[in-house]
């Protein structure tokens, strides 16, 4: 405000050694219209520099919700990755009940041929049987030890 004043007065000292009226009105004016202008230009410089404020808040809270949804996204990945394990887990263990099925049902099979009287050859059914309990050895997960390779796979292999 000081240096407002101190141009003000410079100016007045010079108008008032300004003996010619129309020369003064041309210097008063010129004052005017570049006082006008001053104050225009300091005007935009103030809203430039509240815009910047204003795109530097926004980028910044830009950056905070893009890291924020990056987090969120590794969030529901780890509970789908998570989700996924359970689910394997219990058809693991879905597939280890049927293999003891099947091995039960074997078992109980030949039990039954083995205390009646059936038409069906000892050869027949020793190939059955062998049949059966492969196809419970192939999807029993204990015993290929698909649980664990599965588990290593995963990376909790510690």
């Amino acid at each position: 405000m000081a240096g407002c004043r101190l141009a003000a007065s410079a100016i007045n000292s010079v108008l008032v050694s300004i003996a010619d009226s129309e020369f003064r009105t041309i210097v008063i004016s010129s004052f005017a219209v570049v006082t006008s202008a001053e104050i225009i230009y300091r005007e935009n410089c103030v809203r430039a520099f509240e815009w910047r404020v204003r795109r530097k808040a926004q980028l910044e809270e830009d950056a905070r919700n893009r890291e924020l949804q990056i987090e969120r996204e590794e969030q529901e990945h780890q509970q789908r990755v998570e989700q996924a394990r359970i689910d394997r887990l219990l058809d693991e263990a879905a597939s280890l009940r049927q293999a003891m099925d099947i091995r039960a049902y074997v078992d109980a099979v030949k039990g039954m041929v083995a205390n009646e009287t059936t038409s069906i050859s000892a050869e027949k059914l020793e190939r059955w049987s062998k049949w059966a309990l492969a196809a419970a050895g192939r999807i029993d997960p204990v015993r290929n030890a698909h649980f664990i390779r599965t588990f290593e796979i995963d990376g909790d292999a510690n």
